[in-house]
């Protein structure tokens, strides 16, 4: 039989659950995730790689223009991670003749009356569709005509990897195949660097991709075999012109009177303090010297025979 005294005694011992409160909890991750958001945001925001260069119009530069800014995008994806943004980043771009095309494409995004039909049209315009027609109207009409005519004329004046750049960009929109560009590439070097490729012991190249690394390497052996025989060349001194030898009684020129003249010399003996009618040497025997000997000089195959 339970007393009202072990009751009360056994209900005092139960303790109520507590629950927890985890609001300040989930409030503080909450506030932590969003500032780490903000941070990336941050680091997203900031430039990465070189602004495009500008685009002023003409033609050929058109494709590397549009590549450029494709590469742009991709580095900063939250700064084109709309059409709309992709668009004005070109527009922004977009100088020198193309005023007039750059205003009215700007009208289009930004209609002067506040259009909403204007700005809708121009809101659902994709970026592929704006792409396109900004290709068509700076474009060269026939990209692949072109490209084959740059190609058939292009010549290595300087650098090897230089030339070997500026053909892979043109080849990429000729059409042509390796076979036809290999002939291509060969006929723009220079004729001694095309005969040491062609007679090598290996034989002639069979891909485009070998050409371009064999024109490169030898070229830079050239290069280093120039820059080390300048090394090895020896400094000629400047020998200083010899005072004219003077010979008595010799026949003056001009030029000669005029400066013993000034310097007061006696025009038989060369000496000061008399003319030449009161010399000292008046009446003697021209002095001829004898002539010099010089040797004569042998050509390279000559010194070399006498080695």
């Amino acid at each position: 039989m339970t007393t009202p005294s072990g009751s009360a005694v056994a209900a005092s011992d139960v303790k109520p659950k507590v629950e927890l409160d985890d609001t300040d909890e989930q409030w503080a991750q909450t506030i932590s995730m969003a500032v780490l958001q903000t941070i990336n945001d941050k680091k997203d925001e900031a430039s990465k790689g070189p602004i495009p260069d500008p685009f002023l119009g003409k033609q050929s530069d058109t494709r590397r223009f549009l590549l450029n800014l494709e590469l742009y995008f991709a580095m900063n994806p939250v700064k084109a991670n709309t059409d709309e943004k992709k668009k004005m980043l070109l527009l922004s771009l977009v100088k020198g003749n193309t005023s007039e095309w750059k205003q009215r494409e700007t009208m289009k995004l930004f209609p002067e009356d506040d259009d909403p039909e204007e700005k809708k049209k121009a809101a659902e315009e994709t970026w592929s569709s704006f792409k396109q027609r900004f290709r068509n109207e700076w474009q060269p009409v026939n990209v692949v005509r072109e490209a084959q005519a740059k190609i058939e004329q292009i010549k290595m004046t300087d650098r090897a990897d230089e030339y070997v750049n500026r053909f892979r960009l043109i080849a990429m929109d000729t059409k042509y195949d390796d076979e036809a560009l290999m002939r291509f590439f060969r006929e723009g070097l220079p004729e001694s660097l095309q005969n040491k490729i062609m007679l090598r012991t290996d034989g002639e190249p069979e891909t485009l991709d070998e050409w371009y690394k064999l024109v490169i390497k030898y070229d830079n052996q050239y290069k280093l075999v120039m820059a080390n025989r300048k090394k090895r060349e020896p400094i000629k001194p400047k020998i200083a012109q010899k005072e004219k030898e003077v010979t008595v009684g010799r026949l003056l020129s001009e030029s000669d009177r005029k400066d013993y003249m000034v310097a007061g010399k006696c025009f038989r003996c060369a000496k000061t303090g008399h003319i030449s009618r009161d010399c000292p040497l008046k009446g003697q025997a021209q002095q001829i010297p004898p002539p010099k000997y010089e040797p004569k000089k042998l050509s390279p195959r000559e010194a070399f025979t006498k080695i």
